[in-house]
């Protein structure tokens, strides 16, 4: 992986460059959901 190049998933490696906010929101809709956060 080249993470000095931005930011990037951890959980699936999509690079999101120098968007920080970007990757933060992708991280909590997309791989939240799927760690077991059942109501």
């Amino acid at each position: 992986m080249h993470w000095e190049d931005g930011f990037y998933c951890t959980y699936c490696g999509k690079e999101f460059g120098d968007q920080p906010d970007k990757l933060a929101l992708h991280i909590r809709d997309v791989h939240e959901k799927s760690r077991g956060k059942h109501k």
